[in-house]
């Protein structure tokens, strides 16, 4: 039996809501300790996710990357419609499980490179994006490249649609290196779709916007 099962067989659920609730500010502390140094809290980056959503009022969520579905189930209520991709199979299934009782959330199993371009045409209104698909050893699954950012930006800006906004995580590895373009190669690609989107860094999240 795993130590979460345990717990939640001899402690009480308000203590251990009150354990889980504290353990932001403690990580928060700590990583302003650091000199908030990449990468951040999870919980950072959903926070960032959920700045944007609030903020422009988005009703779709396309994530590439769903791992074990932790970010979509953070921010699964502030959207009507929420799409993720995961390249690797189990991941899928356990993602399909955990998320089977919810009708807004359709989930894809494949490189997002080839996914997104039949998911895009669909949508017809602005897009809230989150780009996490990239190998990262562990769980994750390395698909055709180490980050595949360049072609999902590609099949994006083949179909994009006014005021949406693209968040990509890790910003701190976009060094130019192991199929990740440095900061100023993207701001380069950017220049040539004209488009007039922004490029900024933002808790360790690249930021693609026209604000």
């Amino acid at each position: 039996m795993c130590v979460k099962k345990i717990l939640r067989k001899f402690i009480p659920k308000i203590i251990l809501n009150y354990i889980k609730h504290l353990k932001k500010p403690i990580q928060y502390i700590s990583w302003v300790r650091k000199g908030k140094k990449a990468p951040p809290p999870h919980f950072i980056k959903v926070d960032t996710i959920r700045k944007y959503a609030k903020r422009f009022k988005f009703k779709v969520f396309v994530e590439t990357g769903t791992c074990y579905g932790d970010t979509i189930n953070e921010v699964k209520h502030l959207f009507t419609k929420v799409f993720s991709v995961e390249l690797d199979r189990k991941l899928y299934e356990k993602s399909k499980k955990r998320f089977k009782d919810y009708p807004n959330i359709e989930l894809f199993n494949g490189d997002s490179s080839d996914i997104l371009p039949k998911i895009l045409p669909q949508i017809k209104e602005p897009i809230l994006f989150w780009l996490d698909a990239h190998y990262s050893g562990g769980v994750t699954r390395r698909g055709k490249k180490e980050s595949p950012i360049i072609e999902e930006l590609e099949a994006i800006f083949n179909y994009y649609r006014e005021k949406s906004v693209i968040l990509v995580d890790d910003a701190r590895c976009f060094l130019g290196k192991n199929d990740y373009p440095s900061i100023e190669e993207l701001k380069n690609f950017l220049k040539k779709i004209h488009l007039g989107l922004k490029l900024k860094i933002e808790n360790d999240i690249v930021v693609i916007s026209k604000f």
